[in-house]
């Protein structure tokens, strides 16, 4: 059997071509919400599937694990140290041949951002399972998982996740309040950037975002503002970053479609993702909600004290801390 190694950069493509899963060991850092759904679209009708996930209280929601518990997901809880690691082998599925094992190991957690949205770069190996490596990187997963550090998420454990959960939602908003404040006090602005998915990740990965033309909104921008990206086609409302440069002038070809030579450098605060849709209601710039895509046909908007304390604060409520 031959053994053939790749390299993964959508997690979710390289699981669901050889779906349907019968058997799936995960070790992850972080668990996202709604990643049982994701999760169940690979699976075949019988299904074993363990998740080994770190000792993040108050980042993750633990709603994100009641899921997995839901759809009959063995999950335990690794309780100590920082536990970082990405990995996932597949021991049977319709896309292997018996005896065949699939091990991915890499930088994506169990998340949608992580499977299907986000940049990352896995190593999947497709290969015997008695092959050294294969054996190697499962008997990894073995003794994580059967370590004395390693407890079954029962009622109990997962209560505590939900009081750490609702702590930390207490001090994510007083985080986001802070921002607010922050960022007014000091004269400074919130912005949404409207771009394509595809520019989207070339922002992200550069630290820069950038416009078409010389507009009064980016020579608005200065240091320490707030960016939040609005993404089309997607419909959702991304991270929180905040601007390290003024406006400069560059013609370097980096985003696909045009040149965007108007930039500014920006800097990660939290990454997180929201449904436009969630808040149209609450956003003042947005006067029909029924046509609220109409207020997002530009390039930038600048955002009121009102507005952005709402995106900041749903956002810090959301999403995988910038840390993970």
């Amino acid at each position: 059997m031959m053994m053939n190694i790749n390299l993964i950069k959508r997690l979710n493509e390289a699981l669901s071509a050889i779906a349907p899963i019968q058997e799936l060991d995960i070790a992850t850092a972080f668990v996202g919400e709604n990643i049982s759904n994701i999760l169940r679209n690979m699976l075949a009708d019988n299904y074993h599937v363990r998740v080994l996930v770190g000792l993040h209280l108050g980042a993750i929601d633990p709603k994100a694990l009641k899921d997995l518990l839901d759809i009959n997901t063995e999950v335990k809880v690794y309780m100590a140290s920082t536990f970082h690691p990405k990995i996932y082998i597949v021991r049977k599925a319709r896309g292997l041949e018996n005896g065949e094992w699939l091990a991915i190991v890499g930088s994506a957690n169990l998340s949608r951002a992580g499977l299907i949205d986000n940049i990352e770069a896995n190593i999947a190996i497709q290969a015997a399972s008695n092959s050294s490596i294969i054996r190697e990187i499962a008997e990894y997963f073995e003794e994580l998982w059967t370590s004395s550090i390693s407890k079954e998420l029962d009622k109990e454990l997962l209560k505590k996740f939900e009081q750490s959960w609702s702590l930390g939602r207490t001090v994510r908003r007083t985080e986001a309040e802070e921002i607010g404040k922050m960022v007014y006090k000091s004269g400074n602005t919130a912005w949404i950037a409207v771009t394509s998915p595809e520019n989207y990740k070339i922002c992200i990965e550069k630290k820069l975002w950038g416009v078409e033309r010389m507009i009064p909104t980016i020579n608005e921008v200065k240091p320490g503002d707030i960016l939040i990206f609005y993404v089309k086609r997607e419909m959702k409302l991304k991270d929180i970053w905040i601007v390290e440069t003024k406006a400069f002038e560059s013609h370097e070809r980096i985003w696909p479609d045009k040149t965007y030579p108007y930039r500014i450098k920006i800097n990660l605060l939290h990454k997180a993702s929201i449904d436009m849709k969630e808040v149209i209601y609450k956003l003042k710039f947005i006067k029909v909600p029924e046509i609220w895509g109409c207020y997002l046909q530009r390039e930038m908007v600048k955002l009121s004290q009102e507005d952005a304390q709402v995106l900041i604060e749903t956002l810090k409520l959301r999403g995988e801390p910038s840390v993970v």
